[in-house]
């Protein structure tokens, strides 16, 4: 079994792990994990999901599997697509449309930690990685991994960054 393998059942087991956490568990110098992860990045089999810092030192970057789009959540945006084929409309228009829809189902009245968590969820149902953290002004809502980018056709990656925009400044309260 080669290292690139055993490095994606490790993360297809434990989720995540950083260039340490898979040296330990692989029983291998970090050099090789690195050596091993720039092909994976490369060809979008892992992302960074995010950073971590300990005490000292520098962000340790923590790696996960790279999520495609489900066929069903594929269809579902082909369907929308499509549903505004006879005229010409902008990403935007069919990414509020979409998101009109969604909306009827959370009470005008929500409290902001309903609005966030709705939010996600939606976006979860999507197959975005997305969390939110508590900010300065607000919540913040922060998409960890978007399998849309890069798909083709590129209708998909553009309605999907209007909707996730959409429902970010609803869950922040901005809309």
């Amino acid at each position: 079994m080669t290292t690139s393998t055993c490095i994606l059942e490790y993360l297809a087991h434990s989720g995540s792990g950083t260039v340490a956490e898979i040296a330990r568990a692989l029983d291998l110098t970090k050099a090789d994990i690195r050596y091993n992860l720039a092909p994976l990045l490369r060809n979008r089999q892992i992302v960074v999901a995010d950073t971590t810092r300990h005490i000292r030192g520098r962000p340790a970057a923590r790696y996960t599997l790279c999520h495609h789009p489900s066929a069903a959540n594929l269809e579902f945006l082909l369907n929308a697509l499509s549903a505004f084929a006879t005229e010409h409309f902008s990403a935007e228009q069919i990414a509020a449309a979409i998101w009109q829809k969604e909306l009827v189902k959370v009470p005008p009245e929500a409290t902001p930690h309903t609005r966030i968590n709705f939010s996600i969820a939606y976006l979860k149902e999507l197959g975005v990685n997305a969390s939110w953290s508590a900010g300065r002004r607000g919540p913040q809502v922060c998409v960890a991994i978007n399998p849309y980018k890069n798909t083709d056709p590129q209708p998909y990656e553009a309605v999907v960054d209007q909707l996730i925009g959409l429902i970010t400044r609803y869950a922040c309260g901005e809309s």
